[in-house]
């Protein structure tokens, strides 16, 4: 447990600097990154990462110049500069790993290298089987039915004429940074082309207080892989192929939903094991820290949606796991509005639950990208108080644009540039925000209870579990009672203590169980002497 100190206090660690994305969307020169980096240390910016946007990452919507091409030796030697003159200028370099976003393409660079990079998913055609006639199924069939009921090939429609339903997998066109990262040959792909040229330029200067970045990494909903295909028999005893139906037409009885939950959770599982886990150990080995965000992940119903299944099992995946609050997710309240108007008014805590139970220290939010350019700095400072009430201790600015003129500053907005009022002025906020990071570092989370989110039941889009989750996260928002979110997989691997249910840094004496149906019998049969009284919610005045 680190200790209160002063001196650090008002001058804190790197670590606790506000780290501003610095977009590469123009020419770069030697002589602009350097005058950028006085500007920014002149105006109290003391943390930043590169958010490389090559011309070809959003060419219709989103122009940008970036030269010379992302990932050349021309980039990374600029990299390898700004690396040198912000060490010179005691500036702290993060690093961001993709050309624009979401993080798994490599800007295109993982298509051209991995022909079987983009995702397949499950598609559904039917055949006419004429009466007499023996079924052939079509080549690529991976599974048949007639009536929800399998049939194969040398059926026979003996009496009349039959419509059989054929499930099969077709690969889908995308965006360049469109990738399945379920697939780990993509994930290895995605290493060589990115982290391990940023280790082979930059690798020198990797700590661990620096972070690596990786941003919004999801699976589109029914991607369907081999490996799934192949474990999921072994994992739950009976084969997807016979019910593949029910991804395509979605459940009709309790049998048919607990397929669905199995499916994704077995993809939350793969992707986490594929993708996060497979970074996060090319970073430990690397000696800097594994971080970032996953997709949508300011809504319960994000973690299906976006093939994670659990958000707080995939955040403990990080080092420093992390949220989103670029879309105006929190917004200080005007008029009788609400401080967040989509999504779970608690969600910053996902990621501040994650880090406390994996036994770690840090929790970031990238921030501000799309709040336009009338955030106020009162603003600003809700945002972040927000947030960091809620365990939220790092703050990521967006953003900085390398290009100053016509189009270049039209990326997003904000935009934090010497041409405009208030600039200089950024050095109050950072300086406020650093010291209020390092508060959220120190001592002791003593946190009682924790809030039980029904992920399989939200998975499959079960209304009353997801009212019912959100309703007793903002009662308990309401009454002040300070509370983490936990999960099956954070239950099953907790501690049962005299003090609760130990799970990393934390204890928990009570858990808040939501309405819900399909919490596994292992994890009800461990919770149990830790929900109050029996009782569905907390009774707390």
């Amino acid at each position: 447990m680190d200790k209160f100190n002063l001196s650090e206090f008002k001058n804190p660690p790197k670590i606790n600097e506000v780290v501003y994305s610095w977009v590469w969307n123009a020419p770069i020169t030697k002589e602009e990154i350097l005058s950028q980096l006085n500007e920014f240390k002149n105006a109290g910016i003391n943390a930043i990462y590169i958010l490389p946007e090559p011309k070809n990452f959003r060419p219709n919507t989103m122009q940008t110049n970036l030269e010379p091409d992302y990932l050349s030796e021309e980039f990374f030697e600029l990299v390898k500069f700004t690396f040198q003159k912000a060490e010179e200028l005691n500036i702290h370099l993060w690093i961001y790993d993709e050309g624009g976003w979401p993080s798994g393409g490599a800007c295109g660079q993982t298509h051209l290298d991995y022909k079987d990079a983009k995702p397949l998913h499950l598609r559904k055609r039917e055949v006419i089987l004429k009466k007499g006639e023996s079924y052939l199924p079509s080549k690529d069939t991976l599974a048949s039915y007639i009536n929800k009921k399998r049939v194969f090939e040398g059926f026979i429609a003996a009496e009349e004429e039959i419509k059989i339903q054929e499930y099969y997998l077709e690969k889908v066109m995308g965006s360049i940074n469109f990738v399945n990262l379920t697939d780990e040959k993509v994930t290895e792909t995605f290493i060589n082309n990115t982290y391990e040229a940023y280790f082979k330029a930059v690798g020198e200067y990797f700590d661990k207080d620096k972070v690596f970045f990786t941003d919004e990494p999801g699976v589109d909903r029914f991607t369907i892989s081999e490996e799934l295909l192949n474990r999921f028999e072994s994992e739950f005893g009976y084969s997807l192929k016979d019910n593949l139906y029910i991804l395509g037409e979605g459940p009709k009885n309790e049998t048919e939903e607990k397929v669905l939950i199995d499916f994704y959770r077995l993809t939350g599982k793969i992707f986490k094991e594929n993708y996060l886990l497979k970074i996060k150990d090319w970073c430990q080995k690397h000696n800097i820290s594994f971080g970032g965000h996953l997709d949508v992940d300011h809504i319960a119903t994000g973690a299906a949606r976006k093939g994670y299944f659990s958000a707080l099992d995939c955040l403990k995946a990080f080092h420093v796991p992390g949220i989103d609050a670029i879309w105006q997710q929190i917004m200080k309240p005007k008029d009788g509005s609400l401080p967040v108007n989509e999504g779970e008014r608690f969600f910053p805590r996902i990621a501040s639950s994650a880090y406390r139970q994996n036994g770690t220290k840090y929790a970031l939010s990238e921030s501000l990208g799309v709040y336009g350019e009338g955030i106020s700095y009162d603003d600003i400072r809700y945002v972040m108080n927000f947030q960091a009430v809620r365990g939220i201790n790092l703050f990521n600015f967006m953003l900085l644009s390398f290009g100053q003129k016509n189009y270049d500053l039209l990326v997003e907005r904000p935009i934090f540039s010497p041409n405009k009022p208030a600039f200089n002025d950024l050095n109050n906020i950072n300086s406020y925000l650093s010291r209020v990071s390092y508060i959220n570092t120190v001592g002791e989370a003593i946190i009682d209870n924790a809030l039980y989110i029904p992920a399989a039941d939200i998975s499959i889009d079960k209304e009353n579990a997801l009212n019912s989750y959100k309703e007793t996260g903002e009662m308990l928002e309401e009454k002040g009672i300070n509370f983490d979110i936990i999960d099956d997989n954070a239950v099953l691997d907790a501690e049962i203590t005299e003090n609760g249910l130990k799970v990393g840094n934390v204890t928990y004496k009570n858990i808040i169980v939501p309405e819900n149906k399909y919490m596994p019998n292992e994890v009800k049969d461990k919770i149990s002497p830790f929900v109050n009284e029996g009782k569905a919610y907390l009774d707390i005045e």
